[in-house]
């Protein structure tokens, strides 16, 4: 039979083995992102002498991707086999991974929606004031509008 601490260091390493592989490609779908758009390698780039893929860094970072993404969803699969082996087998060991991601994603979800989304804007102490005088308009989305004007 298994100790509380065994089963504790499973769980452990089952979390931690989806979430690292979940995040390769967190990381690839940033870099795929401008590529797709066009927006990547600047064209100066290889002007300047850095080093660029070339044709071959769209076609390397959507392999990237696809890859990561298997790699991810192979690694957290729910197997009793690999995070369950021995008995007594406990259905958290074996979804542990999903259940730790899925808790982690939602719940940060749900904190940005009802709580974080809320407090967006500039800080007052960060804030700059438009200088005023001859000659010097503040931008439009600081003036005041007027009634009947449609808003910007």
């Amino acid at each position: 039979m298994l100790s509380a601490g065994t089963v504790r260091a499973g769980a452990v390493m089952t979390c931690e083995s989806g979430v690292s592989s979940a995040g390769v490609p967190a990381r690839g779908v940033p870099v795929l992102v401008p590529r797709l758009k066009g927006q990547w390698p600047p064209r100066e780039a290889k002007e300047r002498g850095y080093f660029t893929l070339d044709r071959l860094g769209l076609p390397i970072t959507i392999l990237a991707v696809v890859w990561g993404a298997g790699m991810a969803i192979n690694l957290a699969w729910p197997r009793k086999d690999v995070y369950n082996a021995t008995e007594p087998f406990h259905w958290y060991l074996q979804y542990g991974a999903v259940l730790f991601i899925g808790i982690v994603f939602f719940g940060g979800l749900a904190y940005y929606w009802f709580v974080q989304r809320h407090k967006t804007g500039v800080l007052a102490s960060h804030r700059v004031e438009a200088a005023e005088g001859p000659g010097v308009t503040a931008p439009a989305s600081a003036r005041p509008a007027t009634a009947g004007s449609p808003p910007e």
